[in-house]
């Protein structure tokens, strides 16, 4: 019975003991979680690589950017690196379970004169000359301070002129300002200017705030981009801050400008940008041209929703108007004074005077909408549906009035004549 009690105790014994160790064992490895996202948009950076310096040991983030490292208590260093973002090394001290953001810095990447070659089954080789230019959404910001614009920053790339400094319009390689295609999103904006009655200045109705990065190919682009013969000029909206509400607000030399955006829920974001002109009030301040007023404004966003890891769902908007006034215009003119010697009678007086008068208004508006769709089939195959809406109306009426008076009077005779005539434009 002894002999029993003693095995029974030797065995509690040991198994306490192996327990014991295997505590402290497991006890020594800690869980470091962690989300990496984009510096200026904070947007998650799907697939970026984490390298634990000086071993073999890495992962990479998922689609929303978290990943997640088991690590013993000690010292180490985290290497982070994207494709088209400054690489960061971050020391980090692990005693305990830990959770980290790290957020990367774009970086421009200048593509040029990149040749491509495919062989096709005949033996025979095509030859396909690509030339991209890509900003990122800081860069845009930083090259267009005084006036922010995606439009007047492509007039600072390679090969890209301007008519002058105060439209936003562009050339490339010597063509025209319409032979260049605009896409936001996949979808091609026919009007993207602003201050369309002004021959010699407009501005671009995209938002800069809400660029996540700008392409512009000036040579070598495929059939898909239709028969444009300059350039393609490909900007794409990024989604909005999953996981809080934030904004921000700011002005510029013509426009205030407003953003904000959010969750929606645990799957979707949402992000909303407007901007109003002001403009007028300056033209006043200035008094360079009494009775004409020159305003736009603008509402675009974007709405994010991913039922499922592998299926996204995505509503894109732009409204944009622009309004132009000339109150009317009243302008007098003489009187003029002449004498003439009639064929008899005493000498006699002409008096003649007139008046121009004329007023114009015009109203543009611009609206597209694009509801698309992207499955991920598989890790080669993605299935992407795309219905989109754009349409353009123009309103135009102007009309003006000129009078004339004559006064002719002779010491007998006074007579008094009147002409009007009325010109409606349009």
């Amino acid at each position: 019975m002894k002999r029993g009690a003693f095995f029974l105790a030797f065995i509690i014994f040991f198994s306490a003991a192996i327990n014991s160790q295997s505590h402290s064992t497991t006890s020594g490895m800690f869980k470091v979680n962690g989300y990496v996202r984009d510096r200026s948009t904070n947007a998650p950076l799907a697939f970026a690589n984490i390298l634990i310096r000086d071993t073999q040991q890495g992962t990479a983030t998922d689609d929303q950017g978290r990943f997640s490292l088991i690590l013993n208590k000690g010292n180490y260093l985290l290497q982070f690196s994207y494709v088209g973002y400054k690489q960061e090394i971050i020391p980090l001290t692990v005693s305990g379970d830990t959770l980290i953001y790290i957020t990367l810095n774009s970086i421009d990447m200048l593509l040029q004169n990149v040749t491509v070659y495919s062989n096709k089954q005949n033996d025979e080789n095509e030859q396909k000359e690509v030339s991209a230019l890509s900003l990122q959404s800081e860069n845009i910001e930083k090259s267009t301070s005084l006036m922010s614009d995606v439009l007047r920053s492509v007039q600072f790339l390679p090969g890209v002129t301007a008519d002058n400094e105060l439209s936003a319009k562009f050339n490339v390689h010597g063509g025209n300002a319409d032979e260049n295609l605009v896409l936001i999103n996949g979808t091609e904006v026919y009007e993207p200017y602003h201050v369309k009655e002004a021959n010699d200045a407009s501005i671009g109705i995209f938002n800069t705030a809400m660029i996540q990065k700008m392409d512009l190919i000036t040579g070598g682009f495929t059939a898909r981009y239709g028969d444009r013969m300059s350039s393609v000029v490909d900007i794409q909206y990024r989604e909005g801050n999953t996981d809080h509400i934030t904004g921000q607000a700011s002005l510029s030399l013509t426009d205030f400008d407003a953003l904000i955006e959010g969750p929606m829920g645990d799957k979707g974001s949402f992000i909303i940008g407007a901007r109003e002109s002001y403009t007028q009030y300056v033209l006043d301040l200035l008094n360079s041209s009494p009775g004409l007023n020159i305003s736009f404004d603008d509402v675009q966003g974007v709405f994010a929703y991913k039922p499922v890891p592998q299926d996204k769902l995505s509503f894109k908007f732009i409204y944009a108007g622009d309004y132009f006034n000339h109150d009317p215009r009243e302008n007098y003119y003489g009187p003029d004074f002449s004498s003439y010697i009639p064929q008899s009678g005493p000498r006699g007086s002409i008096t003649q005077s007139w008046q121009d008068s004329s007023e114009s208004h015009a109203n543009y508006y611009t609206s597209m909408a694009s509801l698309q769709n992207v499955n991920t089939i598989s890790s080669k195959a993605i299935l992407k549906s795309e219905l989109s809406y754009y349409d353009q109306f123009d309103a135009e009426h102007a009309w003006s009035i000129n009078q004339y008076w004559n006064t002719v009077s002779t010491p007998d005779i006074k007579a008094f004549g009147q002409d009007k005539d009325i010109y409606l434009l349009n």
